[in-house]
């Protein structure tokens, strides 16, 4: 699973020029913040997982084919889920329809989706 403590951009020492070190769990936090203060009560934030992208209802496969569904909401866009594969590789889904692995040093190639959760009195 993904560091769910984030990292704000820091500033260099002496130098006005910001430096672009968010983590993933800030972009995350950021959704939130944004549904919260529209109002809507969020129960919690997070990226989906391996099992919830290989889930029936979802469809994607990751034993043999490793693609997705295409033309649906989750292939509509690339990003990073919560999962590793390895110590290197964090599972991703490509817009294209894949379901693969990246090196997470591969951090400018993907977004977020962030799973967000909201009580069901809201719904």
């Amino acid at each position: 699973m993904y560091d769910s403590d984030y990292v704000e951009a820091q500033q260099k020492a002496n130098d006005t020029q910001v430096l672009n070190n968010y983590s993933i769990a800030y972009y995350v936090e950021a959704y939130k913040n944004i549904l919260i203060n529209h109002g809507i009560p969020v129960k919690q934030a997070r990226l989906i997982s391996y099992e919830e992208v290989t889930d029936a209802s979802i469809g994607c496969v990751g034993q043999y084919s490793y693609s997705c569904p295409q033309n649906t909401f989750i292939t509509s866009t690339s990003y990073w889920t919560e999962s590793a594969k390895d110590q290197d590789d964090v599972w991703t889904i490509i817009s294209s329809g894949s379901f693969t692995d990246y090196g997470f040093s591969n951090d400018t190639l993907l977004g977020v989706r962030p799973v967000i959760v909201i009580p069901k009195s809201y719904a």
